[in-house]
């Protein structure tokens, strides 16, 4: 795996992050995805069904001595990086009073922290013919959205979905 470019996924394990890994397994300028999540086992499943492509990171993003590994590897790894999809995070919707203030910080350093930290680690790798970033905004997917038929969607899928494409 040492030709192409590298794809890397935060939340891989599940939903939109586990679809981001299928969908960039089938880009030919990709030779490897990086799939970044806290549950390993369901990262080894993921990593079982891809025939050598994705490499596993089990680590927790809100954790900030994550990031020194994540450069080691890209260092490591000689290639660069073409897509960074910012899917892992998280939000509790409920009365302030039920959201402590370590909750709190938590998903202020996965949701904005750990974005900012994985963005300024890997711009330096990014590929010099172009890249793509992704962010997918866990509180616009979880909150109570308007629901949009096939065509509002196409139209503003960005806007609805909250995932933005940078």
């Amino acid at each position: 795996m040492n030709q192409g470019a590298v794809a890397i996924v935060t939340g891989a394990s599940g939903g939109f992050g586990r679809e981001f890994v299928k969908l960039l397994l089938r880009q030919a300028d990709v030779s490897e995805v990086w799939a970044i999540a806290r549950d390993e086992g369901k990262l080894k499943r993921l990593a079982s069904e891809s025939e050598g492509k994705v490499r596993i990171f089990s680590m927790d993003l809100s954790d900030r001595t994550c990031f020194a590994e994540i450069e080691r590897q890209l260092k490591q790894s000689r290639l660069p990086v073409k897509y960074l999809i910012n899917n892992a995070g998280f939000a509790k919707f409920c009365s302030y009073g039920d959201l402590s203030v370590g909750e709190s910080l938590n998903m202020i350093d996965l949701n904005v922290g750990a974005v900012v930290a994985l963005g300024l680690t890997c711009i330096p790798y990014m590929a010099k013919g172009g890249y793509a970033v992704c962010e997918v905004f866990p509180s616009a997917l979880q909150a109570d959205a308007p629901k949009a038929d096939d065509e509002d969607l196409a139209c503003a899928a960005g806007h609805q979905s909250g995932i933005s494409l940078v």
